[in-house]
């Protein structure tokens, strides 16, 4: 499947990248000498790879452990001001449609620019994720109650992903829908709190509604 695919690709560039560091720390072993002029190229292969594991390699946006990272952050901060999280997991429907369409190309470029407008539309206040093949993640915090959640998902998923993504001068339209859950009406949990948004989804395609 793509998700496998895309999975595979990331996960060969990390044993490169492991590789890569492994035969630098055996040079510098084998050539005390030369650590110093090694040490820069480690940094920069180290570096590299703690980026791959907490980002998505095609769009940049953060991956699910750093979504679930920040997350329990926004968890801790909000229940010292007593305010409430939203979490949204956005579903392309019919994503595929788009690849058997245009090609995988063509998909990849809609998904890098879907991450582009939820992040301007949230003003790269929040964060934006993709956790899996053709979902996102957008948190909304700093919610005063549940009451603001669907007012903020309109304006800042269902409005931002309206309009047409130009590509290759063919015209997209996406259709999404979006399982939500709340801290802390649902759990203080992060991981817990992505399940439920997960749950919530397939409802969401269950009952056929925008959102749950």
């Amino acid at each position: 499947t793509e998700a496998d695919h895309a999975l595979l690709e990331v996960a060969l560039d990390r044993l490169a990248l492991t590789s890569d560091v492994l035969d630098v720390l055996a040079d510098q072993i084998a050539n005390p000498e030369q650590r110093s002029g090694e040490s820069g190229r480690l940094a920069q292969r180290v570096a590299e790879l703690e980026r791959l594991s907490q980002t998505d390699d095609l769009t940049g946006l953060a991956n699910r452990a750093l979504l679930l990272e920040r997350l329990s952050l926004q968890i801790q901060s909000a229940g010292r001001r007593d305010a409430t999280i939203a979490l949204l997991l956005v579903d392309l429907v019919h994503f595929s449609d788009v690849n058997d369409t245009y090609g995988r190309h063509v998909g990849d470029i809609l998904l890098q620019m879907v991450g582009q407008r939820l992040g301007d539309a949230t003003g790269h206040r929040e964060t934006v994720a993709r956790p899996s093949a053709d979902r996102f993640a957008v948190t909304l915090s700093d919610l005063a109650d549940a009451d603001q959640v669907a007012h903020r998902l309109e304006q800042e998923v269902i409005n931002s992903l309206a309009g047409p993504f130009v590509i290759d001068g063919n015209e997209i339209h996406v259709t999404v829908q979006v399982g939500i859950s709340l801290f802390p009406l649902d759990t203080d949990c992060a991981e817990t709190l992505f399940n439920f948004a997960e749950i919530a989804l397939k409802r969401a395609h269950r009952l056929q509604e925008p959102y749950l």
